[in-house]
């Protein structure tokens, strides 16, 4: 799939899967119980560098499954496609 096409794709996964996500009651409990384990952490008797660390930990496997998320989509467009081209040959 060209850069273009991609970068377009993406910006709708964004629009789309966000009016989504914002309607599934487990994201929004997954989301409060995150919450509550910040709200823990941060009593807890951490360290800058421990904070840190767990921090770049969070934000890494964030930004991964983000990317699987942004791929997965991709991936069922493509087949989509696929399907919509084999069936008008």
């Amino acid at each position: 799939m060209n850069e273009f096409v991609e970068a377009q794709l993406e910006q709708f996964i964004d629009k789309n899967v966000s009016k989504k996500i914002m309607q599934d009651n487990v994201y929004l409990k997954d989301i409060q119980d995150a919450e509550e384990i910040k709200k823990r952490l941060e009593e807890m008797n951490l360290t800058a560098e421990q904070k840190r660390i767990i921090g770049d930990y969070m934000a890494c496997m964030n930004s991964a499954y983000t990317r699987i998320r942004d791929i997965a989509y991709l991936a069922g467009i493509e087949h989509a496609m696929l399907l919509l081209e084999n069936a008008s040959s």
